[in-house]
């Protein structure tokens, strides 16, 4: 599993929900289902479907919003199947 997180900066507090809305459409809207959705604070965990890949989007009680992303191996033992030779 290969992952990333980035924090969103310039968000105004009264717009956090509205970000996960917006997260929310568009996550419907390439293929991705969700896993896991929460409020106060806010929590949005997707996959896409044909790949695995995943994002969550959190926020926390400062109004800090972050972006993790995931993605499976690519090769399922971690490592490329060795080559015939």
């Amino acid at each position: 599993m290969a992952g990333r997180s980035y924090q969103l900066t310039d968000i105004k507090n009264n717009s956090v929900a509205s970000y996960f809305e917006k997260f929310k459409a568009w996550s419907q809207q390439n293929n991705f289902h969700i896993l896991a959705e929460k409020h106060n604070p806010e929590y949005l965990w997707t996959e896409r479907r044909d790949d695995g890949f995943r994002l969550a989007l959190q926020s926390n009680d400062l109004g800090e919003i972050y972006l993790d992303g995931s993605s499976p191996c690519v090769w399922r033992n971690g490592t490329p199947e060795p080559q015939p030779e």
